[in-house]
């Protein structure tokens, strides 16, 4: 297992949690607090650096952002790809929460934290934002309450969801049904992270990896259901679709991929390219969830 990602609002225990995780797991601690817009580039490489216990990751952006700041500091787009590779590395996401009134109090004893989380009113805010994003996610995640929940069970629970992670550069889940292939174009990026379709700053555009994330949502067609995304350059298939415990379904996203699976001996269905979809079907993002959705029955 590549490690924990522990996440949770101020006063609810998360700091006493990362410690005794540490000291039982022998993982280092990695703290993630950026200003404003994370930089999701770095957070991707440091996925790498596992084991690891993360003290905050991907939640935390969003949650404060959203109920402390000027909105979320993720996109829905950066946390389909966050989401994909811890999925992918065999992340455990352990969520530390209890009553507002405790947290609250101990709060208010922390002299080194933001005076909202001092208050009523913005700490149930943030509480709630965090609950919804503990019951939209896909990734395995346990719920942590320190006057409730003993240590053990926590431990108990990191240690029956440990596994190996799945090939590297895959996004998703690692023993997929439906495995979803990929070419070299834009699956760099323009920092050059090598994530199959993400590239970092363009969540406001149509392009190919937007495009794709929305095809794939809409679908229904979402990580914890079954699915991977991978890039098929420079790539030993063969390996990868034993590795992944050989897919039923096999979809190469555009001629390159095809023509590589093919050549590796590896049936699948082939659909149009994201990226050429956008750029001669631009005013037709629908059809490409429909195209999806055809290939993946």
């Amino acid at each position: 297992m590549s490690g924990v990602v522990v996440e949770g609002p101020d006063g609810s225990g998360k700091t006493s949690l990362v410690r005794e995780l540490r000291n039982r797991l022998h993982y280092p601690v990695i703290h993630v607090v950026q200003p404003k817009r994370p930089n999701v580039t770095q957070m991707l490489q440091l996925l790498d650096c596992g084991p690891a216990i993360f003290d905050r990751f991907q939640w935390s952006p969003i949650a404060y952002g959203d109920a402390l700041r000027d909105g979320p500091e993720l996109s829905s787009y950066d946390l389909w790809a966050l989401d994909g590779y811890l999925m992918s590395r065999g992340y455990v996401l352990l969520f530390c929460v209890t009553d507002v009134l405790t947290m609250l109090e101990n709060n208010r004893k922390a002299p080194q934290l933001w005076e909202a989380v001092k208050n009523y009113a913005p700490l149930s805010k943030l509480v709630a934002r965090y609950s919804r994003l503990y019951e939209t996610s896909e990734l395995r995640r346990f719920v942590f309450d320190y006057q409730k929940t003993e240590t053990e069970e926590v431990i108990s629970y990191v240690n029956a969801f440990a596994r190996e992670a799945a090939p590297e550069h895959v996004l998703g889940h690692p023993r997929p049904k439906i495995w979803f292939v990929g070419d070299e174009r834009a699956d760099k990026g323009s920092k050059g992270v090598h994530v199959p379709f993400y590239d970092e700053g363009i969540s406001d555009k149509l392009l190919s990896g937007t495009l794709l994330h929305r095809a794939l949502t809409d679908a229904g067609l979402t990580w914890g259901r079954g699915v991977a995304l991978s890039n098929s350059a420079n790539v030993d298939l063969r390996a990868v679709y034993s590795a992944l415990g050989e897919p039923e379904r096999v979809v190469a996203l555009g001629a390159a991929a095809n023509g590589r699976l093919h050549k590796a001996g590896i049936d699948g269905r082939v659909v149009a390219h994201p990226q050429w979809w956008r750029r001669f079907k631009y005013s037709d993002p629908d059809g490409y969830t429909e195209l999806l959705k055809e290939a993946t029955r």
